[in-house]
């Protein structure tokens, strides 16, 4: 089953908007919850959340990724691969809550608080990460309908814990809601992908190859995923460690933006993992194609978002936390050029998932953590944020050439870089505006039509593209207007 070009792109668009979904949700919901509840217990609320993150990454331990790659490739298994993923799930799931509680019986300050983390651990493991159900639709390439689930999640979420929050005002209360709001949730995308599963033909029983293909490759891919959720956190825990509250508060200001953004790319490798996972299966120029277009729809959102960042990051930050944080703008303007590494890291990494190679993500992000830890705790202590910020760009930088380096041996050298010239030229070029001393509305306004004519002048949006889109929204427009003419008034008999 190959996607077209089309459903790609759906699944792309369909899931950057669910992740932006999810984020606003996030954001609505604590700003509620807290003009509702004790400083206290929010604060119990988030301890609690926070401590279990780990826990939720343990009870799935990477066999999402194979079992999306397994149906990818076979789609008649969709129906074997998830009875045999939801066994390993609940079994793992149990596995962590019986660790969870060992370490809150054993861990002196986490004892007088059991109770609500085992609630925490319950929302943890039942929320991390795509659940079997949504691993059948992005396995068989239907992203979209799992970022459908993830809006409808994240709806439910918020009007449970909401509703927990008017009614008992206790951070149990909360996580309790979270937990049914996950139930829920999961028996509604049930109903859902039942239909896909009953045409699937497969044999009865259980298949212990499969457990252990799901296992072994989910718990290498898992490590991976460990150790690059770890790297990400770094930096923030060094700062805190080595600079002074204010200087951390600046560092979390500024990082917090690019997480933010950063939630583009990561939508659009993991949109793109199940057509990856296929091809790498296949042909091996087939996948050199598709890698070549991967890097080109990166490049074409991570430079002019990083360059973006870089000019407007007092705006950004005036948008984003008001004009209380000016000594952050040349952080901000430090991480964007860590923003567009970043971007391109991500799609190393799905990269290295498709073929197989967990344990090179996890050596290098686990390379990253020795030199933030090493470089952020010397220059974090004479620059303070700054320093911070040059570590973490010097890393994701660092990072970035070493995936290039090690995966020249299977896709040859890096594409695109004439690309990434002329995208450069046509990004930075109409920055002059910014020097002519306008307001800032016609300086974003300006940059943005500069970079828009450069990028059809340059030839990286070819005219043809725009002309197939204009082509494309003008036949839907017409077939809509066609299915509304025979009730339009003026088509009624008098």
């Amino acid at each position: 089953m190959s996607l077209t070009g089309k459903q790609d792109l759906r699944n792309i668009v369909l899931l950057i908007i669910a992740q932006a979904f999810a984020a606003g949700v996030g954001l609505i919901a604590f700003v509620r919850i807290g003009s509702l509840f004790a400083i206290n217990e929010l604060g119990r609320f988030g301890f609690a959340s926070s401590s279990t993150v780990l826990f939720g990454l343990l009870a799935e331990l990477g066999i999402r990724y194979v079992a999306i790659k397994d149906i990818a490739i076979a789609p008649q298994r969709s129906r074997k691969v998830y009875r045999h993923s939801i066994a390993l799930r609940v079994l793992l799931s149990t596995l962590t809550l019986a660790l969870l509680y060992t370490v809150a019986e054993v861990f002196p300050p986490w004892h007088e608080e059991t109770r609500l983390l085992m609630l925490a651990g319950l929302v943890a493991v039942t929320q991390f990460g795509a659940e079997p159900i949504t691993w059948v639709f992005f396995g068989q390439g239907r992203v979209d309908i799992g970022a459908l689930i993830l809006i409808l999640d994240r709806f439910l979420y918020i009007v449970f814990i909401n509703l927990a929050a008017l009614v008992w005002n206790s951070a149990e209360s909360l996580l309790l809601a979270a937990f049914l709001a996950n139930l829920f949730r999961s028996f509604l995308a049930w109903l859902w992908v039942r239909s896909r599963l009953r045409t699937d033909q497969e044999a009865s029983g259980w298949d212990t190859n499969l457990f252990r293909q799901l296992i072994w490759d989910g718990m290498a891919i898992g490590v991976a995923v460990v150790v690059s959720v770890t790297y990400m956190q770094i930096t923030t825990v060094v700062a805190q460690s080595v600079t002074s509250p204010e200087q951390l508060g600046l560092y979390a200001i500024a990082i917090g933006i690019v997480s933010v953004l950063l939630v583009i790319p990561m939508a659009m490798t993991n949109a793109l993992f199940p057509s990856l996972a296929r091809t790498s299966a296949g042909d091996t120029e087939q996948f050199r194609r598709l890698y070549a277009t991967m890097v080109r729809l990166m490049l074409l959102i991570g430079v002019p978002m990083a360059v973006g960042v870089f000019l407007f990051a007092d705006p950004l930050l005036t948008l984003w936390v008001g004009g209380r944080y000016e000594q952050a703008i040349n952080i901000l303007r430090l991480l964007a050029v860590g923003l567009f590494a970043a971007t391109l890291n991500y799609l190393y990494r799905i990269l290295l998932f498709a073929f197989n190679r967990p344990s090179v993500e996890a050596l290098l992000d686990g390379i990253g953590i020795a030199v933030v830890v090493v470089g952020g705790s010397l220059l974090g202590d004479r620059l303070g944020a700054v320093g911070i910020a040059i570590v973490y760009v010097f890393v994701e930088v660092l990072l970035l050439a070493a995936k290039i380096i090690v995966t020249r041996q299977w896709l040859g050298a890096f594409p695109q870089v004439g690309l990434l010239i002329r995208l450069l030229i046509a990004t930075l070029v109409p920055a002059v505006v910014m020097l002519i001393g306008l307001r800032l509305a016609f300086q974003v306004l300006g940059w943005v039509a500069g970079v828009s004519v450069l990028l059809v002048a340059l030839n990286i949006v070819p005219l043809t593209t725009l002309r197939s889109l204009w082509t494309q929204i003008s036949a839907g427009s017409r077939r809509i207007l066609a299915r509304r003419s025979p009730t339009d008034s003026t088509n009624l008999p008098v």
